[in-house]
Parts: C-alpha cells; sequence; structure tokens
C-alpha cells in the first residue's frame, strides 16, 4: 500500500492469499525497496517452481485443516493414535552411498538407516538416490503442524522411538512427489546452496570479528540437516511418495529475515540484530 489509504481491506487480502502486506503510507524509499526485492523473489521463486515441476506448480491443493501446534506434546495416547497413520519409510541416498554407510551418517544400529544420531550428511550432488536399509515403521501425523509459502509441515515419529522425532514437508501445490529426484532436484538442492551460504556468512563473522565480544564474533548460523525419505502409499502410482524430511528442534519458531531481503524489525535480540 502505497500514500495516504485505509490498508486493513489490503491486508487483509493479502493474509487470505497467504501473501504479505507492505505498508508504505509514507512513502519510504527503503520500504519501498524491500516491497520490490519481495516481488522479484516471489516471481523468481515461481520461475524455478515451474521450470522443475511444470505447470501443475501453479495449481494450489485444497488448504489443509492445521494440527494444534503442540497437540503432539499434549494429546492423550489414544489421541495420539487417531492423529497419525502408519507407514514404512527408507531413508533416500546417493547411489555412491552403501546401506552402511547410511546407517553410520544417521547414527542408526538398527540397520534401517534411520537412528537417534545426526541426519544424512551427504552433499546432495547425486541425483540417483536409492533406498537404504531396511525400511523402518514411522507415524505421520494427518495434519501439518505448520505451513511455510510453499510447503506443509508435518510431525513424523518412529513406532517405540518417541526420541526420534522428525519433520516432513510436503508442497502445497500440484506437485509430483512419485519419484526422489523430484523431491530433491529443488528443494533439497537449495537447501544445499543455503548452507554454502550459511559457511560462508560464518567464515565472514570470524573474519570481521574484531574483539571476543562483537556480535560478529558470536554470529553463527547452522542448518538443520535435510534429507529425501521414501513413504508407502498405496494411493500413489508408483506405490510410493517421497518427502524431505529433518529433525524436528523445539521451542519458538520466529522468522528473522527472508530471501528476499525481509528483515523482522520488531525483533530486537542480539539474534535478531545478527539477522
Amino acid at each position: 500500500g502505497f500514500g495516504k489509504l485505509d490498508a486493513d481491506c489490503l491486508r487483509a487480502l493479502a493474509k487470505a492469499g497467504n501473501g504479505e502486506f507492505h505498508d508504505n503510507q509514507n512513502l519510504d524509499a527503503h520500504r519501498l525497496q524491500q516491497s520490490f526485492m519481495s516481488l522479484s523473489t516471489a516471481v523468481s521463486a515461481l520461475r524455478s517452481t515451474v521450470l522443475t515441476f511444470g505447470a501443475g506448480a501453479l495449481v494450489p491443493l485444497p488448504p489443509r485443516e492445521m494440527e494444534p501446534e503442540d497437540a503432539w506434546r499434549t494429546a492423550t495416547q489414544e489421541e495420539r493414535e487417531a492423529m497419525a497413520e502408519s507407514h514404512w519409510a527408507w531413508l533416500m541416498l546417493g547411489s555412491s552411498s552403501s546401506s552402511s554407510s547410511a546407517c553410520s551418517v544417521v547414527g542408526s544400529s538398527n540397520g534401517t538407516g534411520f537412528g537417534a544420531g545426526s541426519a544424512a550428511s551427504w552433499e546432495g550432488s547425486d541425483l540417483d538416490l536409492q533406498a537404504q536399509g531396511d525400511a523402518a515403521k514411522v507415524r505421520v501425523h494427518k495434519r501439518p503442524f505448520a505451513a511455510g509459502g510453499l510447503r506443509y509441515a508435518y510431525h513424523m515419529f518412529f513406532d517405540g522411538q518417541a526420541r526420534m522425532h522428525l519433520v516432513v514437508k510436503e508442497s502445497k501445490f500440484k506437485v509430483k512427489h512419485s519419484s526422489p529426484q523430484e523431491v530433491h532436484r529443488y528443494f533439497l538442492k537449495n537447501h544445499r546452496r543455503a548452507e554454502e551460504f550459511g559457511r560462508a556468512f560464518n567464515r565472514a563473522c570470524k573474519a570481521a570479528a574484531g574483539s571476543h565480544n562483537s556480535i560478529a564474533g558470536r554470529a553463527r548460523v547452522k542448518f538443520a540437516k535435510a534429507f529425501v525419505v521414501q513413504l508407502d502409499d498405496p494411493s500413489s502410482e508408483s506405490g510410493f511418495r517421497y518427502v524431505t524430511a529433518e529433525r524436528h528442534i523445539e521451542g519458538r519458531y520466529v522468522k528473522f529475515n527472508g530471501n528476499d531481503g525481509f528483515v523482522n524489525e520488531n525483533e530486537q535480540s542480539e539474534a535478531g540484530e545478527i539477522a
């Protein structure tokens, strides 16, 4: 919104469309630049998505009913049973990785490729992903607990191993999930690219630190490892569907900044200043 106007209607429209409202009634040049940066990034993301997944990426799926944020923690055992459905799951790694190495990189001791250790550390350059190890029985919640601009996030647990708590993500649009390559080609490649930027940021901060008390000296970013999981799905043409997965991190989620240049100016903490 530019200039003097009643912004309530535009703000409501942006919220209804899962978008963002940029209030610039004072015609501030910096805010105007931020608005166009956001628009440019959105167009670039849309272009990349369509080139990767085809015209179907423009078709949104029906909105999902959301699960209460703390339901996984506060629900009774009977409620937990009703909230999730069972699947067989396989960890997908590049063809250069052996089954034994798949087990080791995720700390598994049961041959499934899953365990309580850190997530897979493969670089993601190999698009020939293959199922590693034996299938593991998992429970995936039916409703998402969170949603971003492109994907829904669901809780996933290993039966009998509550300590193994992952988050799996699926697109909000009509894109294919029938092969691991289709999932990997877009989301994981972007994730690996972000990890590289994060390492470069950490190196730059370390080099710029004038003292141990400077913000640059304490600034560090770290990405949770992400990987592809194959789930059995009788409703799919191939009998499987493929999702990205990462370790669940407890705590309050705060968006400090975004790919479009957005910076959360309401967050006054040191972490906000670093962002």
